[in-house]
């Protein structure tokens, strides 16, 4: 086993590396979340240009649009 500062590191490498990810995921959860009705293309684009920050942020946003509800006749 490795001293404890290393294990420390370690620890704090895993938790920043958990926490990035759940950042860059961030505009796709919350449509999903928010059953937006365009979540599979706020997925594709934060997948694919939420790197570029700026595909980040407008999925972020449209992600963060009003959803519009789904008419259901019974």
């Amino acid at each position: 086993m490795g001293s404890p500062e290393s294990l420390g590191e370690l620890y704090g490498a895993i938790f920043m590396l958990a926490l990035s990810i759940g950042l860059y995921i961030l505009p796709g959860a919350v449509a999903s979340g928010r059953d937006h009705h365009h979540q599979a293309p706020i997925w594709v684009l934060n997948i694919l240009l939420g790197w570029t920050v700026i595909g980040w942020v407008l999925a972020l946003v449209w992600a963060a649009m009003p959803v519009k509800r789904r008419h259901t006749s019974t």
